[in-house]
């Protein structure tokens, strides 16, 4: 008897609970394609964006775009397989967390999209830009500083670049364009690894004069006795000679406002100030 009370309990449940759940999730996902929806129609005065479907993870809490499709007023075009949203704030206007990560963007080597460059890229057999891409920012309201943690390309037969920037006297809560004027930059990080791209920009002539453009650099920078900017040169010019993988960071030693950059300084002075090192670190081969 109590048995048959047992079954006849969890039949009832699941009655009950599996079109409840079936429920939530529809309106779950009718939540995602609404709020996709209205970001789309944002991004009309850039571009005209399209999407195939919109899911969203009750346990995961992940929205998932489908098919994307966008293409520009000026005729410039791009897709995607799928974009995954994995976090983020809804609690303020502007979002103080976001995390995100598109998978198998593809863009048309076309003028339309990429302007000039896109003869250069045709030249070195490039017809397609296929990539990954990722996209991690958090934003601090009481030092009203936004990091973004990590930027990341994957572009494949091209290369992997990943970026860190940190901003400070930005107030997301109450933007006004103004306060761009005395936006500081506390910290840049910026990582690149080569799969093709780098190997046919810095091929042969291209290479040299690259080399002796740096090595008036160099001089220049030995001459003015500026340890940090004749470091950063060296670098470069180790990177032109093995384009293989690069690193650089901006470490100032107080964020820097970058309406400073622009004060009549010269270059000698802006790699000082935002003490930018670059390292080329040995025995990297190219990505695979």
């Amino acid at each position: 008897m109590k048995k048959r009370r047992a079954l006849l309990v969890l039949f009832v449940s699941a009655l009950v609970l599996i079109p409840a759940g079936l429920g939530l999730k529809l309106y779950v996902n009718g939540l995602a394609e609404d709020a996709v929806r209205r970001a789309c129609r944002a991004l009309e005065p850039l571009a005209r964006v399209e999407y195939a479907k919109v899911s969203a993870g009750l346990l995961s809490r992940e929205v998932r775009v489908l098919g994307i499709r966008a293409r520009t007023p000026g005729g410039g075009s791009a897709r995607a397989e799928e974009l995954v949203v994995s976090g983020l704030d809804l609690d303020h206007p502007a979002p103080h967390f976001f995390s995100a990560r598109l998978r198998g963007a593809g863009i048309e080597v076309s003028e339309a999209n990429l302007g000039r460059a896109a003869a250069r890229l045709k030249a070195l057999g490039y017809d397609l830009i296929q990539a990954d891409c990722g996209l991690d920012y958090r934003y601090d309201p009481d030092w009203k500083a936004v990091t973004l943690s990590k930027v990341s390309v994957k572009a494949k037969d091209m290369g992997e670049l990943d970026l860190e920037l940190r901003v400070r006297r930005l107030n997301l809560d109450e933007f006004r364009p103004e306060q761009l004027v005395g936006l500081e930059l506390a910290g840049l990080g910026l990582s690149y690894r080569d799969q093709g791209l780098a190997r046919g920009l810095l091929a042969g002539e291209a290479a040299q004069r690259a080399e002796n453009r740096l090595g008036d650099y160099l001089a220049w920078a030995v001459n003015e006795r500026n340890d940090t900017a004749a470091r950063l040169f060296q670098g470069l010019t180790d990177f032109v000679r093995r384009p293989e993988r690069i690193e650089a960071r901006a470490e100032p030693v107080e964020p820097v406002p970058w309406i400073y950059l622009l004060m009549g300084r010269d270059l000698l002075d802006i790699i000082s100030l935002l003490n930018i090192q670059v390292m080329v670190p040995d025995g990297q081969g190219p990505a695979t």
